[in-house]
């Protein structure tokens, strides 16, 4: 005797036990939670069957086209008061059909399937597979579906030509993103894209919204790298091993992005604005830096606009030299080549703006440059943020034992320039040098003062705070004390697979509250 039992699929529009949610506007673009429930079998003379214990169901869907949404999908079964609870699963408005429905025992062998039309069972049940079914954004769908007992069977008896299939082992969790609202006091749930790696194989993208979102997962991979990614670029990773993911079925696995505090250090590393923690080194994401000239190189130096709230950078300093801004969107705007009375400057390294005179300063070469096998910026010059047209103001010496003359950044702070040269190995040294803005020599030489001289640490690029001189070195963060004369290591901006394996270029110290 094959005995019949009916399944009931309830599908749960915008809410359900976990708190999924939807709204009228988006629901046509939402995902609507499957919720399947079914009564513990019965034999033929209405006792229930002790044996059969229902563990987990393996169904398929499809579109009316007969396109598969799902293929052999693992669902897990719980107890629920005399019946069974089926765990969701999310599918969005539209029509669909199931195409194939097996429930199994904890030994994975099937105990019960829906048979398929035209199969000798078909008849034992009202409506064989296919089955059809709408979700709708206005209302509650059910389908009902009835299975038979698979005992003493042959799968073609029910129509599957063959129920060997592989299953593979899945978790639905729980995934939430949290940022800060518009006036930077309290948290609310925001959208995103997850990108789900193992190690550096890329697994899948998906799409989350402003609510608490499901993501299914196998549960046979090692280590899931979880990559959340805002509108804005920002991003955040975490990762968490198979055996850490139940944790995550009924609490969301949780991306809280901080308020993004309005000081510190700022640096440029592959394209995208970061900020930098000055007590660890560490780089975090601040903005993806976006519309890129299509010649960009690189950047090579930046500085800040406290007034104006934007960043000034050199872009492709060793070709040609060009002057950019970027807020702190990540919008750039290319304001123009560098030029001296209307030349193109061939070499262009270090810039800084100074805040107490309103003025932007840059080091260059005036006597060559890369193609002629000159690299050294010896000379100072002012900029017109506007136009990017320059005026000579001093050609800097470096004083003795801090040769040759080359600046290949600089920062400003309370009149003093700060400027730093850093050669390889074969020259072989690191030196820190300042003057003040006062002691320019206007049209002609200025001697620098020598602060500071080591063995070369492999870097271009320093920002000033208090009595700190931060010195950006590819990827590891240095300090060094103005007063005590000590300079060490803060500790690794990013990792080598950070960031495309990209270096830290530029580096600005913000002291000011932004307005933002």
């Amino acid at each position: 005797m094959h005995y019949i039992n009916k399944i009931f699929l309830g599908i749960l529009l915008c809410t359900s036990f976990l708190f999924i949610s939807c709204n009228d506007d988006d629901a046509q673009n939402s995902s609507n939670a499957l919720n399947i429930s079914f009564d513990s079998p019965t034999l033929g003379d209405g006792r229930p069957e002790e044996d059969l214990n229902p563990a987990k169901v393996v169904l398929s869907i499809a579109d009316l086209e007969g396109i598969e949404v799902l293929s052999d999908e693992e669902l897990q079964v719980n107890s629920f008061n005399n019946g069974y609870l089926v765990d969701p699963i999310l599918l969005g408005v539209g029509d669909y059909q199931i195409t194939k429905f097996l429930v199994l025992n904890e030994l994975d062998e099937i105990i019960l399937a829906t048979p398929l039309e035209g199969s000798l069972l078909a008849g034992l049940v009202q409506n064989p597979l296919p089955v059809q079914f709408q979700i709708l954004s206005d209302q509650v769908t059910d389908v009902s579906l009835e299975v038979v007992s698979t005992e003493g069977l042959d799968p073609e008896d029910l129509g599957y030509s063959s129920i060997n299939f592989n299953i593979v082992p899945t978790i639905d969790i729980l995934v939430s993103v949290l940022k800060p609202d518009a006036e930077r006091t309290n948290f609310v749930l925001s959208s995103a894209t997850l990108n789900v790696k193992n190690g550096t194989s890329d697994l899948f993208s998906q799409q989350l919204g402003d609510s608490i979102n499901v993501v299914k997962l196998r549960t046979d991979v090692d280590t899931y790298t979880f990559e959340v990614v805002l509108s804005n670029g920002q991003k955040l990773s975490k990762e968490v091993l198979s055996d850490e993911l139940n944790n995550f079925r009924t609490r969301p696995l949780e991306f809280v992005f901080r308020p993004r505090t309005n000081s510190g250090l700022f640096g440029i590393i592959d394209n995208n604005l970061v900020q930098i923690d000055s007590v660890t080194g560490k780089a975090e994401l601040f903005v993806e830096i976006t519309d890129l000239p299509a010649n960009l190189d690189n950047f090579r130096s930046i500085t800040y606009d406290v007034e104006n709230e934007l960043f000034y950078a050199v872009i492709n300093g060793t070709t040609n030299a060009a002057l950019v801004s970027i807020d702190f969107s990540g919008s750039l705007l290319v304001i123009g080549n560098l030029t001296l009375q209307g030349n193109q400057l061939e070499l262009v390294e270090g810039i800084a703006y100074d805040n107490d005179s309103e003025v932007l300063y840059i080091s260059a070469s005036l006597n060559g440059g890369v193609n002629q096998n000159d690299f050294y910026a010896e000379s100072i010059l002012t900029v017109n943020p506007q136009t990017a047209a320059t005026q000579f103001v001093t050609e800097m010496v470096t004083p003795v034992g801090f040769t040759p003359d080359d600046i290949d950044e600089m920062t400003i702070k309370n009149g003093v320039l700060y400027m730093m040269d850093s050669q390889p190995p074969g020259a072989n040294f690191l030196s820190l040098f300042n003057i003040e803005l006062s002691n320019l020599n206007q049209g002609s030489s200025t001697i620098a003062n020598g602060i500071y001289s080591t063995t070369h640490i492999s870097g271009s690029t320093i920002a000033v705070s208090g009595d700190r001189l931060y010195y950006g070195a590819i990827r590891e963060l240095y300090r060094y004390n103005i007063s005590s004369g000590s300079f060490d290591s803060v500790g690794p901006t990013h990792s080598e697979t950070e960031f495309n394996e990209k270096t830290l270029r530029g580096l600005v110290y913000i002291d000011r509250p932004l307005s933002f």
